[in-house]
């Protein structure tokens, strides 16, 4: 099955909403997830928004993966108690259906990495450390949904893998965070303190040179009149 970008576009003056949606044609290339995932991120950058978000949405709505929707909720964190504690492994009719999940996933999983390693809008990327906890997360959850079609693991191991998973992105990421911020501001800090340092430099070598250029002071001294000497 191919997977094909539909796309459509709103804009109001001031705001532009882009929404997709991931359906099934016929097969008509080797590995079409390979052109999706092309188109899917030229829209994000033609359209210089994070897309994301609404891949992820779509996701859920796709038709080829109905057989497992009920088994593997898209947002992870609202799992039901039935699918956290199902023990049931995938089945061979399920397994293709696994492995389509891991490929739109990872087209929704690189518009994020793509949007949040790229120079914004708002300004700047994002930190180094950071990149490398996205990368981290994003090779965890395809370990997790490898391990889910080689029936290594069950539905329910594989939320809980998952919830474990981003609970550590979401620890890490604003750690991480934290830390660069920090930074940032021991920088400025830092070149304030060169900027104070440089100034007080100058106007000091000023006042030097002022005093350097003026000629030396007279000194006058007059008899004050009772055997003594006044000088000014």
């Amino acid at each position: 099955m191919m997977v094909r970008l539909m796309k459509s576009a709103v804009t109001n003056r001031s705001l532009m909403v882009v929404g997709f949606a991931l359906v099934s044609l016929q097969a008509q290339a080797e590995d079409p997830f390979i052109a999706a995932r092309a188109e899917a991120l030229a829209l994000q950058a033609k359209a210089n928004e994070d897309l994301s978000g609404k891949c992820f949405d779509t996701v859920d709505s796709m038709p080829e993966l109905k057989p497992i929707q009920n088994k593997i909720p898209i947002k992870i964190s609202e799992a039901t108690f039935e699918q956290l504690a199902n023990q049931d492994k995938a089945s061979e009719e399920e397994k293709p259906v696994i492995a389509m999940l891991a490929k739109v996933i990872k087209i929704c999983s690189d518009l994020d990495f793509a949007w949040q390693t790229r120079i914004r809008p708002s300004g700047g990327t994002i930190h180094v450390a950071g990149r490398k906890i996205l990368e981290e997360n994003e090779s965890s959850r395809m370990s997790s949904l490898i391990d889910l079609y080689n029936q290594k693991i069950s539905y329910g191991e594989y939320i809980k893998q998952r919830q474990a998973a981003n609970v550590k992105y979401i620890r890490e990421m604003t750690a991480a965070n934290a830390e660069n911020d920090e930074a940032k501001e021991n920088i400025k800090v830092l070149e304030q303190a060169q900027k104070n340092r440089m100034w007080s430099d100058i106007f000091g070598g000023m006042g030097d040179s002022i005093r350097k250029s003026q000629p030396p002071r007279a000194i006058n001294c007059n008899p004050n009149g009772f055997g003594g000497v006044r000088c000014q």
